[in-house]
């Protein structure tokens, strides 16, 4: 669904939060203890858990324990890359424009939004 070839779209967090029905986001970023690389947990109404990875490129800008907020959420993408063994996975990246550059206008202001961290806090109140 959210396939990302070469130079092609990506979605929204939010847009990919309310399409897999996840309510939560554990509060700060978690690195992989065996790799090293980091990762957001997203946790859905049932409490069931899925870590999304950052791409090579997002990964070299967040720190383990940085704070996972809407400030933060904002400056990502998600999409859909293949690895080396051929399994779908889902990553965290930048938006594209033209050459792989970063954008950084975005707006969530259309809407409510019913997600909260798992800290108890709405997403707007973390604005």
């Amino acid at each position: 669904m959210y396939r990302k070839p070469f130079n092609s779209m990506s979605v929204s967090v939010k847009t990919f939060c309310k399409d897999k029905g996840f309510v939560s986001v554990a509060k700060a970023v978690r690195t992989n203890k065996v790799n090293g690389y980091p990762f957001v947990t997203f946790i859905d109404s049932n409490n069931q858990a899925e870590n999304i990875y950052f791409s090579k490129k997002a990964s070299q800008d967040v720190t383990e324990g940085e704070i996972v907020d809407m400030s933060f959420l904002k400056k990502f993408e998600i999409f859909e890359t293949t690895n080396a063994q051929g399994e779908i996975r889902m990553k965290l990246g930048y938006p594209l424009d033209g050459e792989n550059s970063p954008r950084t206008t975005l707006s969530w202001d259309d809407e409510e939004e019913e997600v909260v961290l798992s800290n108890a806090k709405t997403l707007e109140e973390t604005m």
